[in-house]
């Protein structure tokens, strides 16, 4: 499962990121802390979780807590969900 992590402090770095997660026990398979053509931080990540179980465990414990003076947003990214909704539909279909 991937997860879209939004309101992320700009000096938040990807290693800052990943020990936050790791503090909280959700341990990121893939971290992308998403930049500007420049290397600024944007302010929102992408985070590959083993599944959907390690996914959701980390939505209940992140979501709205706080982070560098931020509270965050984390959710399911859309195209993690769009991609699983497209597989189920071919294999069905």
């Amino acid at each position: 499962m991937t997860l879209f992590i939004s309101n992320i402090s700009y000096t938040a770095s990807e290693k800052d990121l990943r020990g936050f997660l790791a503090d909280a026990g959700c341990a990121a398979q893939k971290l992308s802390l998403v930049r500007d053509g420049e290397g600024r931080s944007r302010g929102f990540a992408f985070v590959e979780m083993a599944d959907r179980t390690a996914g959701e465990l980390a939505i209940k414990r992140l979501h709205g807590r706080e982070f560098q003076g931020r509270d965050l947003v984390v959710q399911e990214s859309k195209r993690s969900a769009t991609r699983g909704q497209r597989k189920t539909e071919a294999a069905n279909g």
